[in-house]
């Protein structure tokens, strides 16, 4: 247990070490006929106070929230044009699958998928290198865990699955600490996926806590029956396993792209490598 204790003393010396490394974004001008009124920012929230919309990037978008908490004690951005109550089901992956189920044919040119913690230190700086990306480039954008630590990690293991968990976000702890699971009817992962996608869908990234941003033309590619189905494993419990399949394929859901573009910093590589060998070593 000793050697269990050094490691986490390690990782979180290492994380508030990054924490205080000054990254200084720079402000993306609208050029090359980006228009952000065509992209919104969708939010899935439980008791977050969501304070971060009004920090850049964030605050240039039109924002929906989701709210799956007990309360609406959240900041009221002038962003947020629409705030929509769902049950507490399916985790964050119910709520994205939900907003393209019901605005399948009314989506943004760019929807840029966030949970409402993403002021977590492994998940800001990712949220705002993706959101730069998605105004240079206007196409769909995943923050990805890259494959070659994947491999050296042994993170994309067929055998991966979950028997626990509790949230990371402080906030979520304080009106919900119960880490029971239900367990996906397929498991492990590797036997869940082979499972869910049938037909040679592509998984090169794991866009790791769901950040991500997917143009129209990736989501209407595959009819809107398709996510009917896929929600159907996410409606009727706060914490199934599946949902945390789902997390770690959200680029085979829309797969296949003409383009696409993976990014995160270095930092934030090294930030997402030490939350992946907190979560190997807690779970």
């Amino acid at each position: 247990m000793l050697y269990l204790f050094i490691i986490l003393l390690i990782i979180t010396i290492l994380f508030i070490i990054l924490d205080n490394y000054n990254l200084n974004y720079e402000h993306i001008s609208n050029t090359d006929n980006i228009d952000n009124t065509n992209i919104n920012i969708i939010i899935s929230r439980y008791n977050e106070d969501l304070n971060w919309l009004n920090e850049y990037p964030f605050n240039e978008f039109k924002v929906i929230v989701y709210n799956k908490g007990v309360n609406d004690d959240y900041l009221k951005s002038p962003n947020i044009i629409k705030t929509i109550k769902l049950p507490n089901v399916g985790r964050e992956c119910h709520t994205f699958l939900y907003h393209i189920i019901e605005n399948y044919d009314n989506l943004a040119d760019i929807t840029i998928f966030l949970s409402g913690s993403i002021n977590n230190s492994n998940k800001y700086y990712r949220s705002i290198d993706l959101i730069n990306s998605v105004k240079k480039s206007k196409n769909t954008v995943f923050s990805c865990l890259p494959s070659y630590l994947k491999v050296f990690l042994d993170y994309d293991s067929h055998n991966f699955k979950i028997n626990s968990y509790l949230s990371s976000d402080s906030n979520n702890k304080t009106i919900n600490n119960d880490s029971s699971i239900k367990f996906s009817e397929i498991r492990p992962y590797g036997e869940w996926y082979k499972s869910t996608f049938k037909n040679n869908e592509e998984n090169k990234c794991y866009s790791l806590n769901s950040i991500f941003a997917v143009s129209k033309k990736n989501i209407l590619q595959k009819p809107k029956y398709y996510y009917e189905n896929l929600i159907t494993q996410l409606n009727d419990h706060p914490n199934p396993e599946a949902g945390h399949f789902f997390e770690r394929s959200w680029y085979a859901i829309f797969y296949p792209y003409d383009e696409i573009i993976t990014e995160t910093s270095f930092i934030n590589i090294i930030k997402t490598a030490l939350y992946v060998l907190y979560e190997k070593i807690m779970l």
